[in-house]
């Protein structure tokens, strides 16, 4: 339903314009799984409503479409496919939930020399903010990258989150839980890492957007945001996170 709403939304946009006639813009709509395990769906609108047979009459008239479904579980690491980019994003993306974000086909260094300075700054800022990563060994991780831009801009980043208590927030605080003092410093953290993460994909943020995320102080609901900005196709999709 998701779906069919964003579609409907485009083909909105594109009537606004005077100049557009029918034929409507083709749509191919593509969902992009990152849950841990494979689902066992039926990729079809159709499928959610009920029909008392193929020949039911009903059908004629209810809208129906097909959409792709590329789930990452279902993918290993070494068939994901795109730009460097899009592949070192992807892969982090399905190591998240299996805890491999330590692994070598995170640190691949054929693919991360060739990543956007800007692009692995916000991976690795989205690493720090995962609670399933030892943040010393991410470190460690960090001053072993063979690409000296990648591995300085790295550097710098995650000496920053120490010296904002980030590091010794996550070291000390994930089995006793943190001071009110570093969990602040954390939030603050995450919503600058969504806040970059939409500057960085679409441009300047509305002011009504960006008061929005910084009213946000629940660390787990920007952490959401956070993977909804490196992810969404247009800040209206990454809105209906919020």
């Amino acid at each position: 339903m998701r779906l069919l709403r964003y579609m409907v939304r485009i083909w909105h946009r594109w009537e606004q314009n005077p100049e557009n006639r029918p034929p409507y813009p083709q749509i191919v709509s593509t969902v992009l799984a990152q849950n841990g395990s494979v689902w066992d769906v039926d990729p079809t609108l159709s499928s959610l409503f009920s029909f008392t047979g193929p020949d039911d009459p009903m059908r004629r008239y209810l809208p129906d479409f097909l959409y792709e479904l590329i789930q990452l579980a279902a993918l290993p690491f070494d068939a994901i496919r795109g730009t460097p980019d899009g592949i070192l994003t992807l892969r982090v993306l399905k190591a998240e939930r299996s805890g491999e974000l330590l692994t070598d086909p995170i640190w691949d260094e054929e693919i991360l020399a060739k990543v956007l300075i800007d692009t692995f700054h916000l991976i690795v800022s989205y690493m720090y903010n995962r609670d399933s990563v030892d943040n010393d060994a991410l470190f460690h991780k960090i001053k072993s990258i063979g690409s000296e831009p990648h591995r300085t801009a790295a550097m710098t980043l995650a000496q920053k989150l120490r010296q904002d208590g980030i590091q010794e927030g996550f070291a000390t605080g994930k089995q006793e839980g943190r001071e009110d003092g570093r969990m602040e410093e954390r939030t603050h953290s995450r919503r600058q890492s969504v806040l970059e993460a939409l500057d960085l994909r679409f441009g300047p943020i509305p002011d009504g957007l960006r008061d929005s995320i910084e009213a946000i102080s629940d660390p787990e609901k920007l952490r959401t945001l956070l993977r909804a900005a490196i992810v969404s196709d247009s800040l209206e999709a990454f809105t209906t996170s919020l």
